[in-house]
């Protein structure tokens, strides 16, 4: 590019033309457009551009041409960055709003190609806003005179200017854009709301109302437009209508909030209705502010609450006669609670089996306590003797007849109304002939007196006699718990009585079991020591037979010698556990604190020394609690159950013996399980008996369990089995806990 040429002044009427056109300008790329064609028209410069900044998060728009052609796009990229690197300070620009920069070909390349060697640049907006900058280009030594200059900056002036009043006016369309929106919106909720709303003026009048509010008051909405929001109150009659309406009267001129306030309505057709009402003031356009009132429709809910506030005034009014009610069942109860009480007392002497003397007593007390009166007797009859016994008379709660008096049954009054079960009453002494009885009561201060009978199964066993010192002193309800006394104190002593008879016959038959127990056991010891001297010749001669005289047998005759020998033998067996048994009843306990882990362990070893096969069995002891007995006893239990289990295991494949124990409650249970040939639980029962044997083909006498059976009993514990056929057996038995003193 040549040097450049432009030396003259602006044209003044270019100027003037430039504000005019500017006035019919709404966008600011538009007014960039003119401004740039202006000076380039005027041909002032070698370069004319206008960077527009925009919003901040947006490149600057850069207008303008260099000459006559249009910008290249190097140099726009090198001008947006001028605009955000440059600025116009008042302290380093040539004037206030203009400043001058040298292109440098390291950092404006594209500028130099251009030949551009200078640029002018004028601040585009306000005060307080920037709206870009005006850039103008010279190539040689060129650059506006003082009168340009001031052009430039006065025709960047009225840019900004148009500039400031196109973005104001894009602001008011913009605000005024959003207020139709808002408006829009405003009405769409209003008119869509599901509550009630009305927009009143501060008078009070209805401006606007939703078609919910017009449901709610009943009547169309250019009805209720006009109309005053107070006198819907008014409408209603009495003193809470118009205090109700002065209220929202004065509440509508202050225009101070209300919030779910609860007001009465009346509707167009008449008709009440209750809402919550809710107001705030709102501006207006026409006249400043008016009132938003909210009404939600509460009259179900207020009907509610008074059905609510009715059924509970109902409630309370009937709760009140219930709890007079109760009050009354609950002083019925107390009554009802002694009179158990003292069948209480009188069914604990049952279960205590007191005598029939204490029990008579006791219920004598309780009587007192229940029956006003100052004298209890109660009586025994006994049919065969003809005798009547006393079990205890008591009058103001001291004997006056020694328990156990008996008499003729004669002597006592019993009528037929007693006989057949029903209480004979004597309210007043003084209107029923006089008798023996009657003289002793009077001379005792008795007036009047009650006879109860005590039936068991329709039988007349005796009777409570109730004495007062006043006439007429026994009512129904008296004599009622007087009869139910004496049918528990009939049953009490009927079952005293049959107690004494069984504990007697108890006691007869324990001496009669301990008398034949003792013959029992005598007599197994003497036949079983009498046995003794001819088997021992069987066995003798057997044996002489068999070493001596065997070749002068045939085969038929050895196989019956080896028969007789060997029932010698098994009845030597049979003997010495009969000896056994016979002799744990008199024999003396030594009750101590005994290892059973290894007692367990000691008789396991000796079976396994004595016993065939006994090596192949897997033996497995747990850890086993210490019990309480006699050692050399419970040693034999062991014995006993292991060596049953290594029998009846010996035909397994692999034959397992398990024994355990553990605590359970005061005791300890201990177990010894086997895999053998079991047993079917339907014969459990004979498991213990002396001689019963469940499987003939093993050897046994049968006593051997019969004896644990006696030793654990003795220990006073418990033995049993379980088990099933072909698939082992269990064998269980309990012993005594050690405690402190056994250590």
């Amino acid at each position: 590019m040549e040097p450049s040429h432009h030396s003259s002044d602006l044209d003044p009427s270019s100027v003037l033309g430039f504000g005019s056109a500017l006035a019919m300008l709404d966008s600011a790329d538009e007014v960039g457009r003119l401004l740039t064609g202006t000076l380039r028209s005027m041909d002032v410069a070698d370069l004319q551009a206008v960077l527009l900044t925009g919003a901040s998060d947006e490149e600057p728009m850069v207008l303008g041409s260099t000459g006559t052609a249009s910008l290249p796009p190097a140099i726009r990229e090198e001008l947006q960055a001028l605009s955000q690197t440059c600025s116009v300070d008042i302290e380093a620009a040539d004037t206030p709003s203009r400043r001058r920069i040298e292109v440098r070909p390291e950092k404006h390349p594209a500028l130099t190609e251009a030949g551009i060697q200078r640029l002018s640049v004028v601040r585009l907006g306000s005060i307080d806003q920037d709206f870009g900058l005006l850039v103008v280009g010279y190539v040689g030594e060129a650059t506006p005179s003082s009168l340009g200059g001031s052009t430039l900056e006065m025709m960047a002036a009225q840019a900004s200017m148009a500039l400031h009043r196109i973005q104001l006016n894009r602001q008011r369309r913009d605000k005024a854009k959003a207020l139709r929106k808002s408006e829009r919106r405003y009405r769409e909720l209003y008119e869509s709301a599901p509550v009630a709303y009305v927009s009143a003026a501060p008078d009070g009048e209805i401006r606007m109302i939703n078609e919910r509010a017009a449901e709610l008051l009943g009547a169309p909405r250019d009805a209720l437009i006009g109309r005053s929001m107070p006198h819907l109150c008014l409408q209603m009659p009495g003193e809470t209508g118009a205090s109700a309406a002065q209220q929202l009267e004065q509440h509508l001129q202050e225009g101070g909030p209300l919030r779910d306030t609860e007001v009465q309505l009346c509707r167009a057709d008449g008709e009440k209705v209750w809402v919550s009402l809710t107001m705030r003031s709102i501006e207006s356009r026409d006249d400043g502010t008016e009132r938003l009132v909210m009404m939600i429709d509460i009259t179900e809910r207020k009907r509610m609450e008074t059905a609510l506030r009715e059924a509970r005034d109902e409630l309370e009014k009937r709760v009140e006669e219930r709890t007079a009610e109760l009050q009354d069942a609950n002083d019925r109860l107390k009554r009802q609670t002694k009179r158990l009480e003292a069948l209480r007392d009188v069914d604990r002497a049952i279960l205590a089996a007191e005598s029939p003397h204490e029990i008579a007593t006791v219920a004598a007390r309780r009587a007192q306590d229940l029956v006003p009166c100052e004298r209890v007797s109660v009586a025994l009859f006994d049919w065969e003797e003809d005798r009547v016994t006393v079990l205890t008379a008591q009058q103001s709660g001291e004997e006056i007849l020694e328990r156990g008096t008996d008499f003729p049954i004669e002597e006592y009054t019993i009528t037929d109304r007693l006989k057949a079960g029903h209480v004979e009453a004597m309210p007043d002494f003084d209107e029923v002939p006089s008798t023996a009885i009657t003289e002793q009561l009077h001379e005792a201060g008795i007036r009047s007196a009650i006879t109860v009978p005590m039936v068991v199964e329709d039988e007349l066993i005796g009777a409570v006699n109730l004495g007062a010192t006043e006439r007429h002193a026994f009512s129904d309800a008296e004599r009622r718990i007087g009869q139910e006394l004496a049918d528990h104190l009939a049953v009490a002593l009927r079952q005293a009585r049959l107690l004494e008879t069984v504990q007697a016959q108890r006691e007869r038959l324990e001496e009669r079991v301990q008398e034949r127990t003792a013959e029992l056991e005598s007599f197994t010891y003497s036949v079983s020591h009498d046995l003794r001297t001819p088997l021992r010749a069987i066995d003798g001669y057997t044996r002489i037979l068999r070493e001596e005289h065997a070749d002068h047998l045939d085969d038929e005759g050895q196989r019956l010698l080896n028969v007789v020998y060997e029932s010698a033998q098994t009845m030597g067996d049979l003997i010495d556990d009969l000896l056994t048994l016979s002799r744990l009843g008199r024999r003396e306990m030594t009750q101590v604190r005994i290892d059973m882990n290894a007692l367990v362990q000691e008789v396991h070893d000796d079976l396994c020394r004595s016993h065939p096969n006994a090596e192949a069995v897997d033996c497995q002891i747990e850890a086993l609690p210490d019990a309480l007995g006699d050692r050399s006893m419970i040693r034999q239990v062991l014995v006993n159950l292991l060596s049953n289990a290594l029998k009846f295991t010996r035909e397994e494949e692999t034959p397992r013996v398990e024994v355990g124990g553990e605590a359970r409650g005061e005791e300890h249970v201990y177990f010894v399980r086997d895999n053998g040939v079991g047993f079917d639980m339907e014969y459990a029962d004979k498991l213990f008996g002396v001689f019963e044997r469940l499987h003939d083909d093993f050897e046994g006498t049968g006593v051997g369990l019969a004896i644990v059976e006696r030793i654990v009993r003795r220990h006073g514990g418990e033995v049993w089995g379980e088990g099933t056929e072909g698939d082992g057996a269990t064998l269980f038995f309990t012993l005594p806990q050690p405690t402190a003193t056994n250590e």
